[in-house]
């Protein structure tokens, strides 16, 4: 399941999925978590915490490197309703 090398090019272009962003990545595992119906999928983003120089770090990692993975996986949850 972890192995998304056979996924289409245009599912991997979709969720923004390469070797150097795991965000993308994570949210393209979630995908397919949820088709292999696992009830419970909570995606972690390494390097971002509450604690520290949050409002600049927060900066650095997000919209760029989450948000495509992230609208990616909840339009492809709600279409599969």
């Amino acid at each position: 399941m972890m192995d998304i090398s056979r996924e289409p090019k245009h599912v991997l272009e979709a969720y923004g999925a390469e070797p150097a962003k795991p965000p993308a990545n994570n949210c393209l595992l979630a995908r397919r978590a949820g088709r292999a119906w696992v009830s419970f999928i909570q995606l972690c983003h390494r390097g971002l915490g509450s604690h520290g120089n949050l409002p600049a770090d927060i900066r650095k990692t997000t919209p760029r490197t989450t948000d495509q993975g992230q609208r990616r996986v909840v339009l492809d949850i709600k279409a599969r309703g």
